[in-house]
């Protein structure tokens, strides 16, 4: 076997031990210690994951104009390493708690407009960016029996993806794969049920461009053409942490289907943009077609 398909796969069997590991472990502490832990972790994280690291910096100097290095952009990078490390761990401690405690936990503003664009029988296409503990939007929705369906790339370890499989199965989220048939996600309206999808996406073929941050960057315009063959209602929603235990949902107003697919794209990314700028810490930064799809556009 060459060495470095050998490394490649222990890589992945190790990914895989942890994060089984960390999801038995997390079960039998105590949560009071669950911000210590992500602190050093985070920081952990932010030393040894030196790629990662760099193509945050990069992305926060191009993007928010702070200096390459500077204090400022890695004390926001090192905060978002504790963060995304956080987003895991509160999944995994999910699984424990009960649905009143995450409830409790996740406080959901604008319910109603998602309940009237439900009643309108023809499903409705939820839109979000990976800002937050964007998982826990389908946990929280899905217990309190909303009926659920995400749209997801799928982790390249089978294992790993796996894991994260059966966690949704446990909250009763259904999840569609990325490359597969069009139909389910059709099928999943027409049931008038919710799908959930990624604006800040990186398709492979786009018409349209938009500006993001300040850069032309392609736009997903799924969502939009989607809905507009349905007659699905477009919903945006995003969470924000507030502190290390709560978060809030924020569930905005339908999208008027009017105009052209690239005026209801660029109003939808536009919209993101702006909440991710309220809390820039909580936004994946580290993405390398962010900034690759970024650098050829400018």
């Amino acid at each position: 076997m060459p060495r470095r398909r050998f490394w490649k796969r222990l890589g992945k069997l190790i990914n895989a031990r942890l994060l089984s590991g960390l999801k038995i472990i997390i079960g039998h502490l105590p949560t009071s210690i669950f911000p210590v832990i992500a602190r050093g972790v985070g920081n952990t994280l932010y030393v040894i994951l030196r790629k990662k690291r760099s193509l945050a910096l990069q992305a926060i100097h191009q993007v928010l104009s702070l200096p390459d290095g500077g204090k400022e952009a890695q004390r926001l990078v090192r905060e978002n390493f504790c963060h995304m490390y956080m987003v895991i761990q509160e999944i995994f401690e999910c699984c424990y708690l009960s649905p009143a405690e995450i409830m409790k936990r996740v406080e959901v503003l604008g319910l109603e407009d998602l309940d009237s664009a439900l009643a309108r029988g023809k499903g409705v296409v939820c839109v979000s960016v990976h800002l937050g503990n964007f998982p826990l939007i389908a946990i929280r929705l899905a217990i309190s029996g909303y009926p659920f369906n995400v749209l997801v790339r799928g982790e390249k370890d089978d294992k790993v993806e796996d894991i994260f499989s059966q966690v949704r199965q446990k909250f009763g989220i259904k999840t569609l794969y990325r490359g597969q048939s069009y139909h389910p996600l059709v099928r999943a309206l027409k049931r008038n049920e919710i799908l959930w999808l990624f604006l800040d996406q990186f398709p492979r073929k786009s018409e349209i461009q938009a500006e993001f941050f300040g850069s032309p960057f392609p736009v997903y315009t799924g969502p939009v053409r989607l809905a507009s063959a349905t007659g699905a209602p477009i919903i945006p929603i995003t969470i924000t942490r507030l502190s290390p235990k709560n978060h809030r949902i924020q569930i905005f107003p339908p999208l008027e289907l009017e105009g052209d697919f690239s005026k209801q794209s660029r109003t939808l990314l536009e919209m993101m943009e702006e909440q991710i700028r309220l809390t820039p810490a909580q936004w994946l930064w580290w993405h390398k077609d962010w900034l690759l799809k970024r650098t050829r556009n400018s």
